[in-house]
């Protein structure tokens, strides 16, 4: 019915435009005026109509998805067997693509990943690590570094980072070492750096504090660490 109201909408729109032009051939000023206006007004209705059938088909087509996706497992339409499963995955997808379109995010990136004290700290431990064909990473998850079955306790400080891993060629961690500088001196920070502590400790691992003012100190304990794990490793091959 609606898309037989369209066609009659389209034929008054060409019969109204017919007369206007009728009306201007004839210079009659009321004519042209009255069939003007019922022009635009025909235009008017028919794309309005036209837009009115269009949500209309929309919102069948997303009813009869949804109504699909109640079926016990799977529909066929054409011979072709789609799984209910894939149906319900479609309509998730676009229910988050219609929540990503109106998020917007406001911020910058940071000038720089690391303090000046990590910056200059990273190369000097770098050249130890080159020496042993070592790696070094800056800012590693406790929830990279570990895992647990104790998920929930250990959720509220996996997010924190160690500042400097240790690892071999292929990634695997040996040491860990946390610079004592002065974004360590809040007492919040003091509270984060104990929970560290004892993770560390409960899992029998050394954690290399190096205070800011030994830096010396801690560069050479932390190679002596390096030199004893490496030398355990060959007297493991050997024994072998």
């Amino acid at each position: 019915m609606k898309k037989f109201l369209l066609f009659v909408y389209i034929l008054a729109i060409f019969a109204s435009i017919i007369a206007f032009f009728i009306s201007i051939i004839n210079l009659d000023v009321t004519s042209i005026i009255i069939t003007f206006t019922l022009s635009v007004l025909f235009i008017y209705v028919y794309f309005n109509e036209k837009e009115k059938l269009n949500i209309k088909s929309k919102k069948n087509d997303t009813n009869n998805i949804a109504n699909s996706t109640n079926s016990n497992d799977k529909v066929k339409n054409n011979n072709i067997t789609i799984p209910s499963t894939t149906l319900n995955y479609e309509l998730e997808n676009n229910e988050a693509n219609i929540a990503l379109s109106n998020y917007k995010f406001y911020g910058m990136i940071n000038f720089r990943l690391l303090t000046n004290n990590e910056y200059v700290f990273f190369y000097q431990l770098k050249r130890i690590a080159d020496k042993y064909d070592l790696l070094v990473f800056p800012k590693v998850r406790l929830a990279d570094i570990f895992k647990t079955k104790d998920e929930w306790e250990f959720k509220k400080v996996s997010s924190r980072h160690i500042d400097f891993t240790i690892c071999d060629r292929y990634s695997r961690p040996i040491v860990f070492i946390e610079l004592d500088d002065n974004s360590h001196v809040s007492s919040q920070q003091q509270i984060r750096d104990m929970k560290k502590d004892k993770i560390f400790e409960c899992m029998n691992i050394k954690l290399n504090r190096v205070k800011i003012n030994e830096i010396n100190k801690g560069l050479y304990d932390i190679e002596e660490q390096i030199k004893n794990i490496l030398n355990i490793k060959e007297e493991k091959k050997y024994t072998l």
